[in-house]
């Protein structure tokens, strides 16, 4: 108790609550914020269905997200094979917050019915995005927010071919990347893989 009690005084997170999930925030106010959020998305999923886009950074492990989702469209397909399926990764032009300009995409791309899931939550670490050509370009900014990402799966292998920036769960990349996010541009492919630009799956990871 004597632990618990400093580590909450100091605004630590209880070394005990950590092991509950993988929240990683630093601070415990920072901690407490992403917890409550992710229980308010997760909850809406349950009583009015999936939320879109979903907030990736929600999940304690988003490799799980990708997984699950591989697995529900193998069986969509009737596929016996399941690693015949592909990741496919298209970043929008929609901001998350632009409500009317994301409807109207999802109704002339599919919506909700087209196979896969469309995700928001994604910080570009190192660079800026730009949301009208989907590439990179100079940042002052630690992170910046990357539109809305549609991932899905499909028995055709995506072309690999230009920039792709590997996608982390969180800042210190030191794991294998979730996915690779695709941005237009050939000329400057070597400075921004010399500068090490990646991105992260959401501002709830340290």
């Amino acid at each position: 108790m004597t632990e618990l009690i400093t580590a909450l005084y100091e605004n630590e997170v209880p070394a005990t609550w950590k092991e509950e999930g993988r929240i990683s925030a630093k601070r415990f106010s920072s901690w407490l914020s992403a917890l409550n959020e992710r229980h308010r998305v997760l909850s809406s999923w349950l009583d009015r269905g999936r939320p879109t886009p979903l907030p990736i950074g929600v999940f304690a492990y988003p490799s799980g997200l990708l997984s699950a989702l591989r697995q529900d469209l193998s069986r969509q397909l009737q596929l016996d094979d399941i690693e015949s399926l592909h990741l496919v990764v298209e970043p929008t032009k929609c901001e998350e917050t632009d409500s009317d300009k994301l409807n109207q995409y999802l109704h002339l791309n599919g919506g909700q019915n087209k196979s896969g899931l469309y995700v928001s939550g994604l910080q570009v670490v190192g660079a800026q995005w730009d949301t009208r050509r989907s590439s990179l370009q100079e940042s002052s900014s630690p992170q910046c927010a990357v539109p809305v990402v549609f991932l899905g799966y499909d028995k055709a292998a995506p072309n690999e071919g230009g920039l792709r920036i590997p996608v982390y769960e969180n800042t210190e990349a030191s794991d294998s990347p979730l996915f690779y996010l695709p941005a237009s541009g050939e000329a400057e492919d070597r400075m921004w893989k010399i500068r090490n630009v990646f991105a992260v799956a959401g501002k709830y990871w340290k």
